[in-house]
């Protein structure tokens, strides 16, 4: 196991400057994309049989001591001064808040550390990048989105993802200020912004997968939103190489927070990554309105939490008004082919009115 992380730690593979903004088709080192994929996945697949404690079956309680181990020790700087403080903490991931040392621009570094690292979570990081690089060149609005700095694989054999630090605060930060809701006016200032950049998102056939509070960033100097973590995220077609045809694709993984998924997800099925996006908004914008989830269960029970997404049982509140409560039957609806999509949201009257722009 030691050989194999130093062997990572020797190879130090630039494997993403691919997808830090220039687009290049090799590596700063000469390598191709697809001569770096290949090394980094035999090394994964290495890494995955070296023993039974880097399996996805043995990371419950390992994977909690591992990620506290990491937070408590000095990490490699690879320009750019770690000691700042920790921004969160992912299942198998640390976001470090850290600087530039040459710059002082303020970045964010997502680290899986070299323990959690197996085949399918090193494909995993390298989708994230390359849809970060893709959604860096939707030139328009590319501020609604985190940006990609660079990656690479410090010393110790961890993986690290470098973006941009957003300014601003949580959504969720947002609620727990406000437990009763926001006023109406300004939940359409959110979520016009919102919708803009799903629909971008979805136009350019990418499915968010993770959208809810906590991954959406909000400016109040600027009044403007950013999304971020595309950990999730995954392209919804698949091309056909010999003819070029796009063919929209299908997803079967689980994913998500419990409280923004979907039924079709809950429930195992292949779903349209595009309608669980909407009925996550549908979640968001239930939240922004009253302070609570629709579908929560006395005491966070999980399971009744569950059942209530799988039925699409919640309370239309009564404090809201019969337009915000026709925006939001368009989104939580139970069966996906019922959910208006992002496009048709844009235009509902809900957001319309009082919007300066809207019949421009």
């Amino acid at each position: 196991k030691r050989l194999l992380l130093r062997l990572l730690s020797a190879l130090h593979l630039p494997f993403f400057i691919l997808y830090c903004g220039m687009g290049n088709a090799n590596t700063a080192d000469g390598r191709t994309e697809e001569e770096v994929t290949s090394e980094i996945e035999t090394i994964a697949k290495q890494i995955e049989t070296a023993g039974s404690e880097d399996s996805d079956t043995n990371l419950s309680s390992s994977s909690e001591e591992s990620l506290e181990i990491e937070i408590e020790q000095h990490l490699p700087e690879h320009n750019y001064d770690w000691k700042e403080k920790i921004l969160g903490t992912g299942e198998l991931s640390v976001v470090h808040s850290a600087s530039s040392v040459h710059t002082g621009k303020k970045v964010a570094i997502k680290r899986v550390a070299p323990k959690q690292l197996n085949h399918r979570r090193v494909q995993q990081i390298w989708k994230e990048a390359s849809i970060l690089n893709k959604i860096s060149q939707i030139s328009d609005v590319s501020t609604y989105f985190v940006n990609l700095v660079e990656g690479f694989i410090d010393h110790q054999g961890g993986i690290c993802l470098v973006t941009d630090r957003i300014p601003g605060v949580e959504l969720f930060e947002i609620i727990v200020q406000n437990p009763n809701g926001i006023p109406e006016a300004q939940v359409k200032i959110y979520i016009r912004q919102i919708l803009a950049a799903v629909h971008e998102l979805h136009t350019n056939d990418i499915a968010h997968l993770d959208l809810k509070l906590e991954n959406i960033m909000y400016n109040p100097k600027t009044n403007k939103i950013n999304i971020i973590d595309f950990g999730f995220a995954e392209e919804t077609v698949t091309v056909d190489i010999e003819t070029g045809e796009r063919k929209p694709k299908l997803l079967n993984k689980f994913c998500g927070s419990l409280d923004y998924s979907a039924p079709e997800i809950l429930q195992h099925k292949e779903f349209d990554g595009k309608r669980a996006d909407v009925w996550s908004l549908g979640v968001i914008v239930f939240a922004l309105l009253t302070g609570n989830f629709p579908f929560d269960a006395p005491r966070r029970q999980r399971h009744r939490i569950q059942e209530n997404i799988v039925i699409g049982k919640y309370p239309m509140p009564d404090t809201i008004s019969p337009f915000a409560a026709s925006f939001l039957r368009r989104m939580l609806q139970k069966y996906p082919d019922n959910r208006s999509n992002v496009a048709s949201l844009m235009k509902h009257p809900w957001l319309r009115r009082g919007n300066p722009q809207a019949n421009r």
